[in-house]
C-alpha cells in the first residue's frame, strides 16, 4: 500500500470513529469526566492517535483483523499522554495540584486505566481500527490476511 494511501484511509478511519463516537453522544462521559478540559485534551489525543495510527498501519497489521484490538489498546496509552501533554503544556498548576493531592499509585491509576476506559477512548480505538480494515479491504488495497 502506498504512503500517500495509508495515511489517507487513517485520517477517514479516525474521521469516521470521530463523527460515530459524536453523532452517538458518547463523548458526553469524557466531558462529564474532565469538565473544563475535555476539548483541549480530546484535540491533543486526535493529533497523537492520528501519528500512531499512521504507525501501526505501517506494521503487518494493516492487513490484519489484529489491528482492531491493536488500535483499541493503543487508545489507551494514547489517552494518558494527551491528558499529561495538555495539562502539563496549558494547565500546570491543574497538573501539580492533582499530583500534590493524589497519591502516586492511586494517580497512575487514574490516568492510565479510568481515565480512557471511562472517557470511551478505546471504542474510539476500536472504530478507527474496523474502518480502516474495512475501507482497506473493500477498496481493495488490503489484501485478505
Amino acid at each position: 500500500m502506498r504512503i500517500t494511501t495509508r495515511i489517507s484511509l487513517c485520517f477517514v478511519a479516525i474521521v469516521v470513529a470521530f463523527a460515530t463516537i459524536w453523532m452517538t453522544g458518547s463523548w458526553k462521559n469524557g466531558v462529564r469526566l474532565m469538565e473544563g478540559i475535555y476539548l483541549g485534551v480530546l484535540g491533543v489525543f486526535l493529533i497523537l492517535y492520528v501519528l500512531t495510527m499512521i504507525a501501526i498501519t505501517s506494521t503487518d497489521f494493516a492487513r490484519s483483523y489484529w489491528l482492531i484490538p491493536v488500535a483499541a489498546f493503543l487508545a489507551y496509552p494514547v489517552t494518558t499522554l494527551a491528558y499529561f501533554t495538555y495539562l502539563a503544556t496549558f494547565e500546570r498548576q491543574a497538573l501539580y495540584r492533582a499530583l500534590d493531592q493524589i497519591e502516586p499509585l492511586k494517580f497512575a491509576a487514574i490516568t492510565i486505566i479510568a481515565i480512557p476506559t471511562a472517557s470511551l477512548a478505546w471504542l474510539f480505538g476500536a472504530l478507527a481500527g474496523t474502518v480502516f480494515v474495512v475501507l482497506g479491504r473493500r477498496i481493495g488495497i488490503t489484501p485478505p490476511p
